[in-house]
């Protein structure tokens, strides 16, 4: 359920704003044990996972001036994540206290300039925020009753933006992303841009202590969690070229290439994907391609 609100009396301006809340209450639970065993779990408060409830209140700016246009957005995250909660058992017990408790924002700045092929230059950013509390500490790691901490990074729900041909999936989350890029129109059907991306990640994770020995991952101490070493924030460069025929106002024509440059914070890995949920690391470092040709119709 949600609200949603325009402003338009302000010139070169434009407001938006929303309230928008996701309750989900399904039944999430760590053990289904006997009667007696279900009460003390009720006493002392475990596996006893309330219904997510996400509150997303959100503002947008946008607009014109002369041949600068502009659009500034932020949302906060509030409310019981106990779902993700759940994801977070060490043991038998998950984190029933987890909570969304996150801003996001995106801004874009863009000037066109009044000559042949109408070329346009923009300077974006934007960040997500993220959690990663997977890291065990020395007496967390001796205790076998503790319950897990979860990491609850910004949801982007039903999002259709896509910063990334490889590692957004319109989930990227806990990152910084900051781009920029020029387009051109050499005729009025023919649109073409280069564009250039660049991403960090906001909370890096706490990886356990290995050695790399002939592209694998071999662990120095696999018993002993708490033995970790921070990744690398960096996750990589991307470089994109398109070209897109308007057929129509409905109907359009793209074809791409993207090139990725591949960072240590990607191959390390860190909790970026999956609104944070899903790990990037692997034991490659290569650079990545990436081609396609696709149609649009709206209507």
């Amino acid at each position: 359920a949600g609200l949603y609100a325009e402003y338009h009396g302000i010139e070169h301006l434009a407001l938006e704003a929303y309230w928008f809340r996701l309750r989900d209450a399904a039944s999430v639970n760590d053990t289904n044990n006997v009667w007696y065993i279900e009460a003390v779990e009720d006493l002392v408060g475990w596996d006893d996972y309330d219904p997510t409830t996400l509150h997303t209140l959100a503002l947008r700016a946008s607009g014109e001036f002369g041949a600068f246009d502009y659009a500034l957005s932020a949302a906060y995250q509030f409310g019981d994540a106990d779902r993700i909660g759940a994801l977070f058992r060490p043991f038998a017990y998950g984190d029933n206290r987890a909570e969304f408790d996150a801003w996001a924002g995106d801004a874009e700045v863009g000037y066109a300039f009044d000559m042949p092929w109408q070329p346009r230059v923009y300077l974006g950013a934007a960040y997500f925020g993220g959690e990663d509390n997977r890291d065990v500490g020395f007496f967390e790691w001796l205790n076998p009753f503790r319950r897990g901490d979860a990491s609850v990074s910004f949801n982007r729900l039903f999002s259709n933006w896509e910063y990334s041909q490889f590692i957004d999936n319109s989930d990227l989350s806990n990152a910084h992303i900051f781009r920029a890029g020029v387009s051109a129109m050499p005729t009025e059907s023919i649109e073409l841009e280069m564009s250039l991306a660049y991403f960090l990640a906001d909370e890096t994770f706490a990886t356990p202590m290995y050695w790399n020995l002939g592209g694998f991952r071999v662990p120095l101490f696999p018993t002993r969690s708490y033995a970790t070493s921070d990744t690398d924030d960096e996750l990589g460069w991307e470089l994109g070229l398109t070209a897109t025929y308007h057929y129509s106002e409905d109907l359009t024509f793209e074809a791409g290439w993207a090139h990725l440059f591949t960072s240590d914070g990607l191959t390390d890995g860190n909790f970026s994907v999956g609104n944070g949920l899903v790990f990037t690391g692997g034991t490659d470092d290569q650079d990545a391609d990436y081609l396609y040709f696709e149609t649009k119709i709206a209507f």
